[in-house]
């Protein structure tokens, strides 16, 4: 600090200093009041220039700059005090720091990896580290004033493990185990073998094996840091490896109590240890062992020979051996039903035995392993001879030696027979009436010499009748030899079981599968029941009035009689009266029951009725308590005059058909002129007609519903078929007409009502060959040139709501493939209501297969009418009439082609009936003229 030159001012505070020769200097300037500030000038080496500095206070302190001769900015780091020559070496665990010393430096600061360290005035420094860890440093000189320089660049180091110590050496045969000291740093170790690596293990020890017997070797070990440095090597060990002493080769000799041991002798052995499956037995001086062992089984063993030092050789090879199983003794066989006992004494060491059936003198048959010392073959025939050889298995496996034979015969089987047949019933007239449970009982005798078990007894009929029921089979539990005891098996005949005698026969079969020698065959006779028939014989019609008339639009009381007319009773009586939109019955649910009738005998029975149509029939459904069902229908009009209640007439037992007021309502002829035909097995008709439509736009078809009811009539009476073979079964089903999903699961030919009727009558009713008729009233349209039908719920202005006419037959022809189908007809009578839509169209029915026929109302461009005069449309009164007789030519029997020349005669010709009535002709599309609708002979 010494001053080397001083100037003040009290002006600009300018100030020239010349002849400043380039060294290290301190600039200080002060004033009184703007404080004080100090500057360090230092020399360049070479090129030094003026300084021309312009400094300004500010009454704040600040750190001390430094200039260089060269006039450019200044640094807030000292030049000077800049470290040069940072060295770093290092040793075990320590690493030691020089630089060269700053004669400027009143200090130095020590960062290790970034983090201040140390701050000492030499300049050199020794530290211990942690081996394989590298460290990085740096210095920072530090000056007066607080100038320091910049910190030094950085050098790296990281200091190697100290060498391993503490070696130790122990001896095992020719393996030599060394321990040594942990290391501090260390993470794994090299071990050299005279000079050779020969390991690197992660913990200080290591085992060298599979070394030569009688011989020193040598060891260092070097310890490995994590940066893989390596240490100094350990100071030398010795270690020599024991004199080798061989194991035996171990053997034994075959012996029926004992295992018996021998081997080899050793010459370095003192003793040698036996050990039996791993574990240790015994400790012998000879070369020889006997081990008592149960038989059976197999123990391994090992034998070593030890030495002067008490240590093992290498175990011996491993034999194993054992004393073997005897073979059975006390063997003996018995005879018994369809099966043979044997039995032996049981063998010391078997676990299981082995029985072997001797096929010939060649050849024996394993049939079966057991556990036990007997065993029973089974499912023999019966009077077999066999011969048979057992043996001991023992636990490992093995087979012993085979016993003798030994031999044994089954003995004879059971042999059934029926010594008689009791038919045991209620009315004691050896038959089995109606509604009459019997019982059928048998006396089985067993004849054999076996007894049989679980003989089940069972009766069937050579020609099957529903109306007779056999009973469940019967079984009796066990039939000893010789014995007799008694099988019973229930018989019922049902309501509807016919006389006759019917072919029965008894067969048998016992869990042995011993059955009769033929089936027993025997005769059971039946009575069947005298059938009732019930009929409408009469009705009548009260008002509150008491006249004998139905007011339009006012509730009547209609009385109808029912009467039996047949030879026997019925127990019951079932009445209902079926719905209609043509009338109402209020406050009546249209059902009524009641007991039994007598033949001859009645029953009156009464329900409202109310109608707004001039006309109406009310169908009745008479159901017998044998569920004979009969359709009867009345014929009402409104302002009518009606019998009284107390008017109604009685019918004579065997009275056929009714028909209660025949002269007000004959000018109906085809509704009164039904013709009643034979039943008829092979034929299946739908009827369809809609008279009033869901859809208000669509006027009412007149007559449309009456026409359907009349054609199912026809089809009940004149074509002779039950409701079973009617679509829909019941007149109520599809009430008012088909909709259009009644139409499509109709003809659906994949899933629809049709096929499945026709499969149902081939599967379970056995008929081959099937008529199927079609009759179809209601209204159709013309839509782009092709005809539609309207059904029930059509919209007028939606065509997807109607169903096409081509679809139909389409469908038809489709079904037409089932092979019990014989043929198809179908009455189609159809009143377009846009007749105009079908001028100068040229349409017909896609092809037809030949089993299908269509006779329909109309040709192109023509309309169905009805027919007001006979309350009925004129086709659909033209085929009744054609039905009822008039297309026969004398033969009873009635073809196609007859129908269709009756109908294209009388259709044209009575047009004119009808007030303004338009031409109408008939068609008939199809070639199978000759085929028969209906066959009226008796």
């Amino acid at each position: 600090d010494a001053i080397l030159f001083e100037d003040k001012t009290d002006r600009k505070g300018k100030f020239l200093l010349e002849d400043i020769e380039p060294n290290f200097y301190y600039l200080v300037v002060e004033h009184e009041e703007q404080g004080f500030s100090r500057v360090k000038l230092n020399p360049r080496k070479t090129r030094n220039r003026d300084l021309i500095l312009r400094l300004e206070l500010s009454n704040v302190d600040s750190m001390v700059q430094c200039y260089l001769f060269a006039n450019q900015n200044p640094t807030n780091f000292d030049p000077a005090l800049a470290v040069e020559g940072l060295e770093a070496t290092t040793k075990a665990e320590q690493v030691t720091l020089t630089w060269k010393d700053i004669r400027q430096a009143n200090s130095y600061r020590l960062f290790e990896n970034g983090v201040e360290i140390s701050i000492q005035k030499k300049n050199r420094l020794e530290k211990d580290v942690t081996p394989g860890k590298n460290n990085c440093y740096t210095v920072q000189a530090i000056g007066d004033f607080g100038l320091t320089g910049q910190i030094s660049g950085e050098v790296c180091a990281s200091a190697p493990t100290k060498a391993p110590r503490d070696i130790t050496i122990e001896i095992w045969k020719n393996i030599l185990s060394l321990k040594w000291s942990p290391v501090n740093g260390a993470k794994s170790f090299i071990i050299k073998r005279d000079g050779e690596k020969v390991g690197s293990e992660m913990e200080p020890a290591f085992i060298d094996a599979d070394l030569e017997f009688d011989k020193e070797y040598y060891y260092t070990i070097v310890a490995v840091n994590d940066l893989d440095q390596e240490s100094k090597s350990s100071i030398e060990v010795k270690g020599k490896t024991r004199e080798f002493v061989s194991p035996p080769i171990l053997s034994s000799m075959k012996d029926d109590e004992k295992v018996v041991l021998i081997w080899n002798e050793v010459d370095a052995a003192k003793t040698y240890q036996v050990s039996r499956d791993g574990e240790f037995v015994s400790s012998v001086k000879t070369t020889s062992f006997s081990d008592p062992m149960p038989p059976g089984k197999t123990y391994c063993y090992q034998v070593t020979s030890m030495d002067q030092y008490e240590v093992d050789s290498e175990p011996s090879n491993r034999h194993c051996t054992k004393v073997p199983i005897k073979e059975p003794s006390g063997v003996i066989a018995g005879g018994d039903v369809q099966s043979i006992h044997v039995n032996w004494d049981s063998v010391s060491g078997a676990v299981y035995y082995k029985i072997y059936e001797k096929v010939n003198d060649d050849s024996l048959k394993l049939i079966e392993k057991v556990k036990s010392t007997q065993h029973t073959v089974r499912n023999l025939e019966y009077e077999d001879e066999k011969c048979y050889f057992i043996s001991g298995i023992d636990q490992d496996g093995e087979e012993g030696e085979h016993s003798v034979a030994v031999c044994a015969k089954v003995k004879d089987g059971p042999h059934f027979s029926i010594d008689k047949m009791n038919l045991i019933e209620a009315s004691g007239n050896g038959a089995v009436d109606y509604r009459e449970k019997g019982r059928l009982q048998f006396a089985v005798h067993n004849d054999g010499e076996s007894p049989a078990h679980d003989v089940t007894f069972s009766v069937n009929a050579l020609v099957p009748d529903q109306n007779l029921v056999i009973g469940e089979k019967t079984t009796i539990d066990t039939l000893e030899p010789g014995k007799i005891k008694y099988a019973d098996i229930e018989i019922q005949a049902l309501l509807n079981i016919a006389s006759g005698d019917h072919d029965l026969e008894l067969t048998a079969n016992s869990l042995e599968k011993v059955s009769l020698d033929v089936p027993y065959p025997f005769l059971v006779k039946t009575k069947e029941v005298i059938p009732p028939k019930l009929i409408m014989a009469d009705f009548s019609i009260s008002n509150d009035f008491g006249t004998h008339y139905i007011p339009k639009n006012e509730i009547v009381k209609v009385i109808v009689r029912i009467q039996n007319v047949g030879e026997g009773l019925t127990e019951s009586i079932s009445v209902n009266v079926l719905e209609s939109k043509d009338y109402l019955m209020p406050k009546f649910n249209g059902h009524i029951t009641h007991s039994g009738l007598n033949p001859g005998e009645y029953v009156d029975i009464e329900f409202p009725v109310s109608s707004r149509k001039d006309q109406f029939w009310p169908v009745l459904e008479l159901i017998d308590y044998l569920d004979n069902k009969v359709i009867q229908t009345l014929d009402l009009a409104l302002m009518k005059h009606y019998r009284s209640p107390e008017e109604l007439m009685v019918q004579s037992i065997g009275t056929d058909e009714v028909v209660p007021y025949p002269d007000s309502q004959g000018d109906i002829d085809v509704d009164l002129g039904m013709p009643i035909a034979k039943k008829n097995q092979n034929a299946m008709a739908i009827t369809m007609s809609i008279e009033n439509y869901d859809d208000s736009n669509y006027p009412p078809l007149q007559f449309a519903d009456w026409d359907g009811i009349i054609m199912r009539q026809y089809f009940q009476n004149a074509f002779g078929l039950s409701d079973f073979q009617l679509l829909p079964s019941k007149p109520w089903q599809m009430e008012g007409g088909p909709t259009l999903n009644d139409l499509q699961n109709t003809f659906d030919p994949h899933q629809g009502d049709l096929r499945k009727r026709i499969i149902s009558a081939e599967r379970y009713s056995g008929i081959e060959e099937m008529d199927v008729f079609l009759y179809y009233r209601g209204y159709g349209e013309w839509v782009n040139g092709k005809p539609l039908l309207i059904p029930k719920d059509a919209k007028p202005t939606r065509e997807v709501t109607k169903y096409p006419l081509e679809e139909l037959v389409q469908n038809l022809s489709t079904l037409s493939v089932l092979g019990n189908i014989r043929t198809i007809t179908v009455f189609l009578d159809v009143t377009y209501l846009n007749l105009e839509h079908s001028t100068e169209i040229i349409w017909d029915f896609p092809d037809l297969t030949e089993k299908i026929c269509i006779l329909s109302a109309t040709s192109n461009g023509e309309t169905s009418q009805v027919y007001p005069k006979k309350k009925h449309s004129l086709f659909t009164y033209a085929l009744l009439g054609g039905f009822s007789g008039n297309a026969d030519d004398g033969d009873q029997v009635i073809e196609l082609g007859e129908l269709a020349e009756y109908v294209y005669r009388f259709v044209p010709e009575n047009t004119s009936e009808i007030p303004n009535s338009i031409r109408q002709n008939p068609i008939l599309t199809g070639m199978d003229l000759k085929r028969t609708i209906l066959d009226l002979r008796k």
